[in-house]
């Protein structure tokens, strides 16, 4: 019946016109009043209940630790995620985007038997030799050796193929496409005739990469600031650093903050600060052609990655077909610049047309053949950022925002949710841990939006404590079909306490205390190695971390040297990288002495659930700083941060990490570089 009702309601917006529609300005016919008063009643209640069918079951319950806020299980954030990416294809550019540490990629040099398998396929398929011939009239900043490292960062660039497709075939077509690019946009641009300045006689595909900052600008210039210092999520996320300029570098000639931004959490485990603070890199390093690298591997939806136009990996939708978009050198254009380089206006624009001269040049050259579906040319395509994609469903977004429907049966009518948009936003989809940073407003960039921390629901922990205090305790249980235990712990100044805690519940033990712990596991019977941050870990490869076995499911990821990221079991996202070993347990037997500074107050607040199982939440005030006078002088002072970046200098802090500032003690919930305050999120008031 439903579906009968809102075919008939759909129906009658398609031929009425109640909906506006730029494309289809033409007459209708006119509704009868009595049919105008029935839709007008009945399509709000229809919308509604479409809503609710679709929607995701979110529980948002009232936050303990904020009045006023909510919590969200990362379970429920995790499912809304999934059900919103269903399509493989965000795992394709998940994948494409994995990167090997930087210590793994500045190892590698010419001829190593150690390096990457891809880049042993670039050595194979276009050797350093080859690489000499294009860069006659290169910039000294661009090296073999560089672009071998560029590549060796990003394992999806020339790598195996396993599905019949020729690796080493697709692996030279991309290299040869970038360098049609790169003559483009850091050519020479000289005539071969012009001996005066061509003496050689260069192609002009042969003379790439001869600029590495842009034409006019050197370092120390500001410049390139358009938006910096302005009070909005870019500058949250990535803050311009005084002083320094944003032009273009690179063999992509990198410009503006959020795009270093960007580039810089890539290759610097998330931290943003790198190259804004040191755009210089882009220029002197091998990021001048990392960056070129990264732009070839990222989608910009609904813009294609490039290497998946080569490979095919992409299939074009029927609305880019209709748009004249497919397969071949043409559509790279459309992806670098489609607005002023493609359409029938753009036809004999200098730009498309020597990029299109290069490229024929060297597929020429290099015998890399044409296919009969492939157009080197753009100018018949519509430009990506023209195509109509009003009520498009063949589109995969890569970007969150907050989802700003209403829901009736939800806190305040919120959502609780984000969802997949076709513009550029603060949160990835294609970067781990991001929507969760959506659903929580991680960047300020959601107005009115509810203030939402995520928990985790967790597993069973068995803890076992030896704490030296003598405690009097007085308990009073009024036990239902929920167990409320309180607990008045009445404490003397030498105390002892021998406390078991066992729990199996929805819930996160949470202990903030002032101390010396050592540890000690007995019995450990784990046959696989420990894991280590930072090694280079291989897909289906199995780990010990905590007692239990781990297998490795994204390698780059299991790699990461952010083991408050990924190591597996602790990390904030491990699960994206590992998951739990079959008979996963190995380790047995734990004794945990802990030195603990006690305050003579302590307070526990203790819920059962009724599987005789207990949950606790224990907030034990064991710091002689936490109250009103704080001792600052025991925490580094903002903004001399506890962790350092690759320069040794203090930038961010760590989940646990405490500073001081403005005699206040503050506790980092996450990675953080933000000013410590009790209204910041990532930050939680310890004593002020």
């Amino acid at each position: 019946m439903l579906t009968l009702l809102m075919n008939y309601v759909l129906s009658v917006i398609k031929t009425f016109g109640l909906l506006r529609d730029n494309d289809n300005q033409k007459k209708r016919p006119t509704l009868t009043e009595e049919q105008f008063m029935f839709t007008r009643r009945l399509l709000p209640t229809l919308i509604g209940l479409g809503i609710a069918s679709n929607a995701l079951a979110m529980n948002p319950q009232p936050d303990p630790e904020n009045p006023g806020g909510y919590t969200l299980t990362k379970q429920e954030v995790q499912a809304a995620q999934d059900a919103k990416t269903p399509e493989a294809m965000y795992d394709v550019w998940a994948k494409a985007l994995e990167t090997r540490d930087n210590s793994i990629v500045e190892a590698i040099l010419p001829g190593l038997t150690a390096n990457p398998e891809n880049v042993k396929r670039v050595e194979r398929v276009f050797p350093e030799a080859e690489w000499d011939f294009l860069t006659q009239m290169a910039a000294p900043e661009y090296t073999y050796t560089r672009f071998l490292r560029a590549i060796g960062k990003f394992p999806a660039f020339c790598g195996e193929y396993t599905d019949g497709r020729d690796s080493d075939a697709i692996c030279l077509k991309s290299v040869i496409t970038a360098f049609a690019h790169f003559a483009q946009e850091t050519g020479g641009h000289i005539a071969k005739d012009n001996t005066w300045d061509n003496p050689n006689q260069l192609e002009e595909w042969q003379q790439a990469l001869v600029h590495v900052r842009e034409m006019g600008w050197s370092e120390g210039q500001a410049g390139y600031t358009t938006g910096c210092g302005q009070n909005d999520w870019q500058n949250e996320r990535w803050p311009c650093e005084p002083g320094q300029g944003y032009f273009g570098r690179g063999a992509k000639q990198l410009s503006y903050h959020f795009n270093y931004g960007a580039f810089s959490e890539v290759m610097f485990n998330g931290d943003a600060t790198v190259l804004l603070k040191n755009p210089g890199l882009v220029a002197d390093s091998w990021l001048n052609l990392a960056s070129a690298i990264w732009f070839f591997l990222t989608p910009q939806a609904p813009k294609p990655a490039m290497l998946h136009v080569i490979d095919r990996t992409w299939v074009p939708s029927q609305r880019e077909l209709d748009a004249g978009i497919g397969y071949g050198f043409g559509t790279t254009i459309n992806v670098i610049n489609g607005g002023i380089e493609c359409g029938e206006q753009n036809k004999n624009k200098g730009q498309p047309v020597n990029r299109i001269k290069y490229w024929e040049g060297l597929a020429a050259h290099y015998n890399i053949p044409v296919e009969a579906d492939e157009k080197n040319t753009c100018w018949q395509q519509t430009p990506y950022g023209s195509l109509n994609l009003n009520g498009a469903d063949d589109v995969l977004y890569t970007n969150w925002d907050g989802n700003w429907k209403y829901y009736a049966d939800r806190p305040e009518g919120q959502s609780f949710e984000c969802d997949l948009v076709g513009f550029q936003t603060a949160y990835s989809a294609l970067v781990p841990g991001d929507y969760e940073k959506c659903v929580t407003n991680f960047y300020g960039s959601h107005a009115n939006w509810p203030q939402i921390r995520v928990v985790d629901t967790g597993a069973g922990t068995g803890t076992g404590t030896d704490t030296s205090t003598d405690t009097e305790t007085v308990t009073e249980t009024d036990t239902q079909t929920e167990t409320d235990t309180q607990t008045e712990t009445d404490t003397a100044t030498d105390t002892s306490t021998a406390t078991e805690t066992e729990t199996e519940t929805a819930t996160e033990t949470v202990t903030e205390t002032d101390t010396a712990t050592e540890t000690d596991t007995d019995g450990n019977t784990c046959s696989a190695p420990q894991y280590v941050a930072g090694t280079a870990y291989s897909a289906g490869q199995t780990v010990s971390n905590g007692g239990s076995q781990y297998t490795c499911n994204i390698a780059g990821w299991c790699s990461s040297n952010s083991d408050w990221a990924y190591a597996p079991g602790t990390g904030l996202y491990w699960q994206q990288a590992w998951s739990q070993a079959s008979g996963a347990s190995c380790g047995t037997g734990t004794d945990t002495v802990t030195a603990t500074e006690t305050a003579t107050e302590t307070e526990t607040a203790t819920e059962t659930a009724t599987e005789t199982e207990t949950v606790t939440e224990t907030d034990t005030a064991t710091d002689t700083d936490v109250g009103t006078g704080c001792n600052t002088s025991a925490y580094p002072a903002y903004p001399n941060f506890p962790r350092t970046d690759w320069k040794g200098d203090p930038s961010h802090a760590l989940k646990g990490d405490r500073m001081s500032h403005q005699g206040g003690v503050y506790e980092a919930k996450w990675w953080t570089n933000a000013k410590p305050s009790s209204s910041a999120a990532a930050w939680k008031a310890i004593c002020q």
